[in-house]
């Protein structure tokens, strides 16, 4: 008689159990006093991590167990109350309010701090405020821009600094109010925001000249995946012949759109994000740009192109200044600079090397 040989036991593999390890930070509070629409209110911003709630990245975001990032759960309230203290709104917001417009892979991680005031605007509606989250013990964050209505509803998000990275772009009001500058898009008074990004381009800078012009500057081409000699794929930022000398900056009116000027500008260069090294002379509404390989651009909002000035066509600067003279400092990508400017004549321009020559 024979015997069927009996199968080996079926073992399974339990999933890998990886320890819950997460940031904690305080709790933060911030109040201030401000004027609405000619009445005082009073703002209170809180923040506030929840330990009884555990976060982990999801697996659309990181598969591997052992790869997923983890954090605790965490609230953001903000409070306006009026003069006798009674409660206009209240809005509280969660973590996973902010995955889709910051990335997941960064909220869940991040401490949580208390929401920062950045202003009111009557023309767009309502309060501007600034959130950040930040991966622990890294540079890997950015900030979302949450603008609020005076009910605590919530009119806009968009997209603020990056940390360690990003466009040269400080999200701001136009003077006016009816404008603000995001890294992202320009939100104006009732239209729809205006989007900085263009096909085949990367953001290095934005600017506002005034309440109706923008200035932006771009990186043209596109990020291919490239292989190294060792073997391994690298991201690397390629350019067509064309592009490298095709204009890249734009002057355009922040309300129709329509481009005013365009022109070619290489006098940005990388550290922890993109610089753009200027100067804005608010009393002629120039915006200076340094090329220390050239000279100074001036963009004006009184001129209907920029004008170039090479360092061979600048006197180089002789004590004293002059009293008509202001100053101000740039760092180029090599070389440091001193500029004096006439405010009666904004092209008489001397300088000065500082160092690095």
């Amino acid at each position: 008689m024979t015997t069927t040989p009996t199968a080996p036991p079926i073992t399974t593999q339990a999933p890998t159990q990886v320890p819950f390890q997460a940031y904690w930070a305080a709790p933060t509070s911030t109040d201030t006093v401000l004027t609405l629409q000619g009445r005082a209110y009073h703002l209170r911003m809180q923040a506030e991590m929840d330990s009884t709630k555990r976060l982990i990245v999801s697996d659309k975001i990181t598969p591997k167990p052992e790869d997923k990032a983890q954090g605790y759960d965490g609230s953001f309230t903000i409070t306006l109350a009026d003069s006798l203290n009674r409660q206009v709104f209240q809005r509280r917001f969660r973590k996973a309010d902010f995955f889709q417009r910051v990335g997941e892979e960064v909220v869940v991680p991040s401490g949580v701090a208390a929401p920062t005031l950045v202003g009111y605007s009557a023309p767009l509606g309502g309060l501007m405020f600034t959130l950040g989250f930040a991966v622990p013990d890294t540079d890997w964050g950015s900030e979302v821009l949450v603008l609020l209505d005076l009910k605590g509803n919530v009119l806009h998000l968009s997209d603020g600094n990056d940390y360690g990275g990003g466009a040269d772009c400080t999200p701001a009001f136009s003077d006016d109010r009816r404008a603000f500058l995001t890294t992202s898009e320009i939100l104006r008074a009732q239209q729809r925001p205006m989007p900085l990004a263009r096909s085949h381009a990367e953001l290095r800078g934005a600017f506002l000249l005034n309440d109706t012009l923008v200035v932006t500057l771009y990186q043209l081409g596109n990020r291919q995946q490239v292989r190294t000699p060792e073997g391994h794929l690298e991201e690397q930022f390629s350019m067509s012949k064309q592009q490298q000398t095709a204009p890249n900056a734009f002057v355009r009116h922040v309300y129709n759109g329509q481009l005013v000027s365009q022109f070619r500008y290489n006098g940005y260069y990388e550290e922890m994000g993109y610089i753009v090294p200027r100067y804005y002379l608010s009393s002629v509404q120039t915006l200076y740009l340094l090329d220390d390989r050239k000279g100074l651009y001036l963009v004006s909002s009184r001129a209907a192109a920029p004008l170039i000035i090479p360092f061979a066509a600048m006197p180089k600067f002789r004590s004293p200044q002059l009293s008509t003279e202001v100053r101000f400092e740039q760092q180029g990508a090599v070389k440091h600079y001193a500029f004096y400017v006439d405010t009666l004549a904004p092209s008489r321009i001397r300088y000065q090397l500082l160092f690095g020559g």
